[in-house]
């Protein structure tokens, strides 16, 4: 065995969407870093070996998709990549392979190796020293010295091998309080599940089924075939293993019962399935993937272990460096074994009983905040988790093992590292003040977003500048509706609320205009006006500053609600129309939603206002038109559509070219500018079409500084553009304003942007 002995900055074991983040963002930030993974391929249940579709909170909450790193890998992916999502399958490929490799073989700080199983750690008292790997079939092991490292293996492998504390299965329900939490603590953990892709060949495909796979002959015995999966493709999720195999050790035991239960639910499709069997006879399979996906196994602790509260609160945590927001999604241990059990039983309570089902809304969350100190082991001073070995109860690893969530914990973590090698803080002292506070400014420069963490970065010019205008700037109206009635929210089955901006500064608003329908007979339908905090604020807001209630009769729309000169508070940044009902009443649909302007239902089993579900706002006029999209919003310090809609919007009947112009009092010297534009983040990634681009996004721009001496000096030009942030270096410039020229975008007529930053950096 040949050995080899490296070192580095920071060692991140661990190769899916937590570990590469993590080695990106560290290794941008300067930091020499090291990626190991034990696969041939990186991305982990999201590399073309599982093709797990990777989710977070956007698939819940309006505007919640995950950004910095792992935003860019998803646009790059969705760019260039031939797939789309066909229920749950067929989204990972080779194509997505390449993404991953590529986005970490660009970055020259970065070394990665493949196919590198850890098996062994160095320590010298709580500090772990140097990482050991065989790479497989190469005869050679690797010595991997660091100052710092991660633990991304999913299995806590690092953590383990270190020594630390680490728990598995499910607490009791006393320990932390935790309503979802069995009574007594058991090894009841969620399994891991197998894939599996078929294809439609044209021409009758008999399968013939093996001895030993598993029998589902019975209709029954696969009521979930029913539910929800009505394609012959793939994408059973349910076809899970857990107890009682040990997920550490017995992992070729589960791989042998996974392939023994796929090959049985492809021989019910195929032979037995009265739902899908006719149209599964042209369908061959084509892939099973070769590795179990694996939702749940060590979770190390921390300086702080989250738990089911700490997920179901809304409030805003001082070493917060992460967000989370997938619903608390507990599966049945044993899963497919389980006979007779629901694989999810909170989402089977949905499925039967309608999103109002109580026990589904046990487990709903609103977006919550992930704590610097889950991700920072207690018993070694120099290593940092992430994914889903953080230090987390299993009821709340139920939501923070999305993976879209563990990418964000992974570009924290790497954030982390590159603060404690820059200050020689241990990882334990940046979760406290002053140094939570660089770690996250870093993060919102990169790309991330923390709820309630503004830019406050001194270096970035832009914040005192002295003023920001634009060639136009769009005015908000409300939402235009459809034309179908069939888009609607039936208000006899849920109330609703349709959220909008307001300009903080005070505004009046004289009507309002719900496209309210009554189906049959007569109703009465209450209308109240509430100010939000955030779009992220369900539960029952403040006092309505207005309430009416009107009188519909059958066919007849809703008229506008007439407000006189209603003065909003100073200081509000968002309202919610809300609308209410026992009788026959629609709430038609919009056509779009305009940013910061997410629609909620709210079911009768529950008090609060939820998402709807489909990524889709409700149509009304609010009069006068309010200016909520001004140039300024580029240098608010919020990067998303959250306290307000944060970003400027050009008048799209004054087409395009658009233009943005920042300018000083006094000429600045830059030489870096840091642009975001808007791809709408309500868009999840899953759903996005093959080589997408968003339409909202500047496709062509130039950017220009107007000197002291008043020449035009050209700084960037990029065309072709699709990505939602772009950095842009050139030779120091010293300049009275810097102008933004959109030319074109990737199909919207309008410009957006909404960051820009300028620095002095070289």
């Amino acid at each position: 065995m040949k050995q080899r002995s490296e070192t580095y900055d920071l060692a991140v074991a661990g190769g899916g969407l937590a570990g590469m983040a993590a080695a990106i963002a560290a290794a941008r930030a300067g930091l020499k870093v090291c990626l190991l993974e034990n696969r041939p391929v990186l991305g982990g249940n999201a590399s073309s070996e599982r093709r797990v579709p990777p989710q977070g909170a956007s698939t819940h909450h309006p505007f919640g998709e995950e950004t910095g790193v792992i935003r860019e890998i998803c646009e790059e992916d969705r760019r260039r990549n031939h797939t789309r999502w066909d229920g749950e399958a067929n989204l990972q490929n080779a194509i997505t392979d390449m993404v991953y490799y590529d986005a970490c073989r660009a970055e020259p700080n970065l070394t990665l190796h493949l196919d590198a199983d850890v098996h062994g750690v160095e320590k010298e008292d709580r500090r772990i020293t140097a990482l050991k790997a065989r790479v497989l079939n190469a005869e050679l092991e690797l010595t991997i010295r660091a100052d710092l490292f991660v633990d991304a293996t999913g299995d806590a492998v690092v953590a383990d091998l270190a020594g630390c504390t680490w728990r598995m299965g499910r607490e009791a329900r006393a320990e932390f309080g935790e309503s979802l939490a069995p009574e007594a603590a058991d090894m009841g953990i969620m399994g891991a599940s197998m894939q599996f892709a078929a294809v439609d060949t044209g021409r009758d495909v008999p399968f013939t089924p093996p001895a030993w796979i598993a029998r589902y002959e019975d209709e029954s015995q696969l009521a979930e075939l029913s539910r929800g999966h009505r394609t012959p493709r793939g994408g059973y999720w349910w076809i899970e293993v857990g107890a009682p195999f040990d997920p550490i050790h017995d992992t070729g035991d589960v791989k042998r019962e996974l392939v023994r239960q796929v090959l049985g639910v492809w021989d019910h499709i195929k032979n037995h399935c009265a739902t899908l069997r006719e149209r599964a006879k042209t369908f061959a399979l084509d892939w099973v993937s070769p590795v179990p996906a694996k939702r749940e196994s060590r979770r190390v602790e921390g300086l702080v272990m989250m738990t089911q509260r700490d997920v179901q609160t809304h409030e805003f945590l001082p070493d917060a460096v992460a967000y989370g927001g997938w619903w608390i999604d507990l599966h049945t241990p044993g899963g497919i074994l389980a006979k007779g059990e629901p694989p999810e039983p909170l989402i089977g309570a949905w499925q039967k009983h309608g999103p109002g089902a109580p026990e589904y809304l046990d487990a709903h969350v609103m977006p919550y905040d992930i704590p610097l100190g889950a991700l920072v082991a207690r018993d070694a001073d120099n290593l940092f988790m992430a994914g889903r070995c953080i230090s987390a109860s299993h009821v709340a690893l139920g939501t923070t093992r999305l993976m879209f969530t563990c990418a964000s914990m992974g570009q924290a973590v790497g954030t982390a590292a590159a603060v404690a090698k820059g200050t020689g803080a241990r990882p334990a002292e940046l979760a406290k003040a002053p140094r939570i506070s660089e770690v996250r400014q870093r993060l919102l420069r990169a790309g991330g977003f923390i709820r309630g963490v503004r830019n406050a970065d001194d270096g970035d010019l832009v914040r005192r500048a002295a003023r920001v205008t634009a060639s136009s700037e769009a005015l908000f109206a409300g939402h235009e509706s459809t034309a179908e009635i069939a888009r609607s929210t039936d208000l006899k089955k849920a109330a609703a609320g349709q959220v909008f901006p307001v300009p903080p500064d005070g505004c009046r608003l004289e009507r309002l205009a719900p496209a309210l329908l009554c189906e049959k007979g007569e109703a009465e339908v209450t209308l109240r006006l509430r100010p939000l905090a955030d779009i992220w604020e369900y539960r029952p807001a403040a006092d309505a500053i207005a309430r009416t209630t009107i009188h519909l009769r059958a066919g007849e729309a809703a008229p506008a609600w007439d407000l006189g000169a209603l003065e909003v508070p100073t200081g509000t940044k968002l309202l919610r129309l809300e609308a209410e009902s026992a009788g026959w009443v629609l709430w038609r649909d919009a056509q779009e939603m305009l940013p910061g302007c997410p629609a909620y239902v709210r079911y009768p089993a529950h008090g609060d206002l939820w998402r709807c579900l489909a990524h889709r706002a409700l149509a009304f006029d609010v009069r006068p038109a309010l200016a909520v999209y001004g140039a300024e919003l580029v240098r608010s310090g919020v990067t998303r559509p959250f306290d307000g809609a944060h970003l400027w919007r050009s008048d799209a009947l004054a087409g395009l070219p658009a233009s943005l112009r920042i300018e000083w009092d006094e000429a600045v010297e830059f030489d870096t500018i840091e642009l975001t534009f808007d791809t709408n983040l309500d868009r999840p990634y899953y759903i996005t079409p093959p080589h997408f681009a968003a339409p909202e996004c500047a496709r062509d721009y130039v950017v220009f500084a107007e000197t002291p001496g008043g020449g035009r000096v050209e700084l960037a030009r990029k065309t072709g553009n699709y990505r939602r942030r772009r950095v842009h270096r050139f030779n120091a410039t010293k300049a009275r304003a810097i102008e933004i020229v959109i030319e074109a975008t990737n199909g919207l007529g309008e410009a957006r942007i909404v960051e820009v930053r300028a620095y002095r950096e070289r």
